[in-house]
């Protein structure tokens, strides 16, 4: 699990609203069986972000695999995203553009058809390349409003606020310093304007 390597990181959200549902295990584990991974729907951008099972997260199956342990709800996000590698693109529009120019006779090609090129040769590339799984795991603490996700990318994180919104129609707000202060229900509100309106220090001289 990335939870156990050493180039993990680990980002705790604060979420303020809650579920309307009378049965929660319920409706969690519903909502994580209807966005789970389809293999059969290809993302326009080569990248298709779905919930799995920490359990099995290449054939997730949320009505069989455990979700709920104690108080908390653990899963896993999937991003399945194809990478080409700029060399390969490269190479490709190079041949391509070598035999335009052949057909055409003309010593070099527009802006526009190397563009038109480039374009086509990512395409073709994209249907060829199959996807690489990537799956983080997440820690939902209900009843205490934190979730922690546990990534090995700093892109995934932005992955899982815009999905997490979309599936559960919930906000994740990231914790750091700044947030923390105004989430802070025992400061007074002249502390948090004056903190909003301080100057950073500079310490280089």
């Amino acid at each position: 699990m990335p939870f156990m390597s050493n180039t993990t990181s680990l980002t705790t959200y604060k979420i303020k609203e809650k579920l309307e549902t009378e049965n929660l295990n319920k409706t969690i584990i519903e909502i994580l069986e209807k966005h789970k991974i389809n293999e059969n729907i290809e993302d326009s951008a080569g990248k298709l972000v779905s919930w799995t099972s920490v359990e099995t997260p290449y054939v997730p199956n949320f009505e069989t695999s455990s979700v709920v342990f104690g108080a908390s709800y653990i899963f896993a996000l999937r991003v399945d995203e194809k990478k080409i590698p700029p060399s390969l693109i490269k190479k490709y529009c190079a041949q391509e553009q070598a035999k335009r120019i052949d057909y055409k006779e003309k010593k070099f090609l527009s802006i526009n058809e190397k563009k038109r090129i480039k374009e086509k040769v990512i395409d073709e590339l994209n249907a060829k390349i199959l996807p690489t799984p990537n799956v983080y795991e997440v820690v939902w603490e209900y009843e205490k409003n934190k979730l922690y996700f546990f990534t090995t990318k700093i892109s995934a994180n932005e992955d899982l606020e815009s999905f997490f919104g979309k599936t559960f129609n919930l906000n994740l707000i990231r914790i750091f310093p700044y947030t923390s202060i105004f989430l802070n229900s025992h400061l007074s509100s002249s502390i948090k304007d004056n903190l909003l309106n301080s100057e950073p220090t500079n310490f280089l001289r």
